[in-house]
């Protein structure tokens, strides 16, 4: 823990002495670089994933998603994570009780974010697959040159101008 923070506020005061944005880093694929003003009063902190509360009450989490997180099968190709669970690709190819859980994860990303329209754009070499809803997101970042894990990034208190403005400093 101490250490993952102390590679946290690194690679921010690196961030803040070259560039007008600090970075938050949750893999050496997956990097976000955030506005320094953005982050007057924010606080950062970890739960599940390392996580951003800024000033204005929104909240930025991300989290690394390996084949170990759901206990996939070492045969999936975790760059499909985001289509399944999005709903975008069907899950009668997958055994059970693999389709359920991607089933299951759409219906409740329906719920949570009121039947979002599922968008997928690409930014720096990675495909961002992307569902908002009122306040808050929902994204997951493929780096296809990084088949070991993905990268999931909700936002909650955004609208989704502010966040796919975060989301450009991939």
């Amino acid at each position: 823990m101490k250490y993952l923070m102390s590679v946290i506020f690194t690679s921010m005061l690196y961030g803040c002495a070259s560039t007008s944005s600090a970075v938050i880093s949750y893999s050496p694929y997956f990097k976000i670089q955030v506005p320094v003003e953005d982050l007057d009063g924010a606080i950062f902190f970890q739960s599940d994933s390392i996580s951003v509360r800024f000033s204005d009450g929104g909240v930025l989490s991300g989290l690394i998603i390996d084949k170990s997180v759901e206990s996939l099968p070492s045969n999936f190709n975790i760059s499909e994570y985001p289509e399944y669970s999005l709903g975008l690709k069907s899950t009668n190819n997958l055994s059970q009780p693999y389709a359920d859980l991607f089933r299951n994860s759409w219906e409740e990303t329906k719920r949570t974010y009121n039947n979002p329209e599922v968008t997928k754009t690409e930014n720096n070499g990675k495909l961002i697959y992307t569902a908002c809803g009122v306040d808050s997101c929902l994204s997951f970042l493929v780096d296809m040159n990084m088949p070991e894990h993905i990268l999931m990034l909700s936002g909650m208190n955004f609208d989704q101008a502010k966040y796919n403005q975060l989301l450009k400093g991939i």
